[in-house]
């Protein structure tokens, strides 16, 4: 390993905001704040259109780039055009989704501390209940997305849908979770051998993280124990003293991946048994 990133990913900056955030909750580092300031002055340097800037004009900025993403109806499209050019690619990323809970939960929680234009907290919540509905009626094949929607419900514990909808994302995650084969590789897409695609890490990290929330929100009706013991073993075997884990099994050269091994971090602190029954985190998870 290099030590120096094979590419830039500006949406892990959000990702790392989160994590540190997470890690403040646990336990205090002095160091994190000057962490997340460097963040900040690193978005605002990138975004060269004025898009972001220090302080709260970052906040302006994201909200002025969410603005563009309201569609007719009201809620959030996945993506636009960025100026002239060619079409869309149709993937799952580019077109509306379950996996907008995820997106759609996070500006709803920046909300409660931030000054979002009550426009967009309207189109947030309009998507919410879109994607809940289209997780219940049509949920994503690919595992990788699934995962993100069903995040987007768990990181919001105290929404009044939420309790509703458990039981159906229970039942969905239990048959994901029947996909994992004897070593825990799950499938890139559902309908496929479970041996196909790269074994991703940051996929068995997603899985675990979801399975511990689902036991603590339905400690009578939990996800197979076997099965998530079984994935906690495999991820604690893939994670590196001191570089984190990779994206897949078989990355050549061995190349850590940042979001990986944030969902990985969560992941196996989920997964430790803890004495307090009301473990901050089950209220209020902060899911990278």
């Amino acid at each position: 390993m290099s030590g120096t990133p094979s590419y830039v990913y500006p949406e892990i900056a959000g990702y790392y905001l989160t994590w540190l955030a997470w890690r403040t909750a646990r336990d205090h580092d002095a160091d994190d704040a000057e962490r997340a300031c460097g963040v900040q002055r690193w978005l605002a340097a990138a975004a060269r259109t004025g898009l972001l800037s220090p302080d709260p004009a970052v906040v302006d900025g994201v909200c002025r780039a969410l603005s563009r993403l309201v569609a007719s109806d009201g809620a959030f499209d996945a993506c636009v055009p960025n100026g002239p050019g060619g079409p869309i690619p149709n993937r799952w990323s580019t077109r509306r989704g379950p996996f907008l809970t995820k997106a759609a939960a996070g500006i709803l929680r920046a909300a409660q501390v931030l000054d979002v234009p009550g426009e967009l907290r309207v189109a947030a919540e309009r998507t919410f209940a879109a994607s809940l509905s289209l997780l219940a009626r049509e949920p994503h094949r690919e595992t990788h997305p699934l995962l993100y929607a069903f995040e987007g419900v768990l990181g919001m514990p105290q929404h009044p849908r939420f309790h509703d909808t458990l039981p159906s994302i229970s039942a969905q995650f239990d048959m994901l979770l029947a996909y994992a084969n004897h070593d825990s590789h799950l499938p890139e897409t559902l309908c496929s051998a479970s041996g196909s695609g790269p074994a991703r890490i940051d996929v068995v990290a997603q899985t675990l993280r979801v399975g511990y929330l689902l036991g603590a929100h339905r400690p009578q009706q939990p996800p197979d124990r076997v099965g998530l013991a079984r994935l906690r073993q495999s991820l604690s075997r893939h994670v590196r003293a001191g570089s984190g884990v990779a994206f897949a099994r078989s990355a050549s050269p061995a190349q850590a991946n940042v979001w990986a091994t944030m969902f990985a971090d969560q992941a196996l602190a989920f997964a430790a048994p803890s004495r307090d029954p009301d473990a901050w985190w089950r209220s209020d998870p902060l899911i990278v």
